[in-house]
C-alpha cells in the first residue's frame, strides 16, 4: 500500500477519534454527575435524611424558648381538604338580598 494512502487513513482515524471524544466527553461527565446525584434519592438516603430532619426538629422543639418570638399554633388538619369554618379567607361584603 502506498504511504500516501496509509497516512490519510491514519489521519482520518485519529481525527474521527478526537472528534468523537470531544463530542462524547461532556455527555460522559454529565452522566457521571447525574449518577452521583441519583445516589441521594435512594430509599436508604431518603430514610437517612428523614431521620436527620426529625432529629433536628426534635432538638428545635426541645430548645429553651427565650420568649422573644412566639410561634403560632399549628393548624389541625381538616381531613377531607375542605376549608374549616374558621378559615374563611378575605372578608367580602355580604351580597345576599337580606343585607340590601
Amino acid at each position: 500500500m502506498d504511504l500516501y494512502y496509509l497516512s490519510i487513513i491514519v489521519a482520518t482515524l485519529v481525527g474521527f477519534c478526537a472528534l468523537a471524544w470531544m463530542l462524547l466527553a461532556p455527555i460522559w461527565r454529565f452522566l457521571d454527575r447525574e449518577q452521583e446525584v441519583s445516589k441521594k434519592w435512594t430509599k436508604e438516603a431518603l430514610a437517612r435524611r428523614r431521620r436527620q430532619q426529625q432529629r433536628s426538629g426534635d432538638e428545635a422543639d426541645n430548645a429553651p424558648d427565650d420568649g422573644e418570638t412566639e410561634r403560632p399554633p399549628r393548624p389541625a388538619p381538616s381531613g377531607d381538604g375542605a376549608p374549616r369554618s374558621d378559615d374563611r379567607g378575605p372578608q367580602t361584603a355580604d351580597r345576599s338580598p337580606a343585607s340590601r
